[in-house]
């Protein structure tokens, strides 16, 4: 059996959405996935300069309900049904306790 890795997917027609992705890793997966031919729709909490030249770019802050709901409906309205999603999201407002201490209300 014969089995290849192509570390190069062709994503053409594919919708992608990355969280945090106004600089570091999140920027950098954007840039690969676009290289790669995804639509993406990169979401972080600051707007990076280049943003202004991003038309799906959406400023929102993930922490919030009011901020997920700004994105999913970005998402929805413009590309439709994601394909991909990369949660690269770095900063919290988490209790300490981690992800066992979250409620609904964070």
């Amino acid at each position: 059996m014969t089995s290849s890795l192509s570390l190069s997917p062709d994503l053409a027609g594919r919708v992608a959405v990355v969280t945090g992705a106004g600089r570091g890793t999140g920027a950098a997966i954007t840039a690969r996935l676009r290289a790669v031919g995804a639509t993406v729709l990169p979401t972080a909490r600051t707007a990076p300069a280049s943003a202004a030249d991003d038309p799906l770019f959406v400023t929102a802050d993930l922490t919030t309900p009011d901020g997920v709901g700004a994105v999913v409906s970005a998402v929805r309205d413009r590309l439709g049904t994601p394909d991909v999603v990369v949660h690269t999201l770095g900063g919290s407002q988490a209790p300490a306790g981690g992800f066992a201490a979250l409620t609904d209300a964070h």
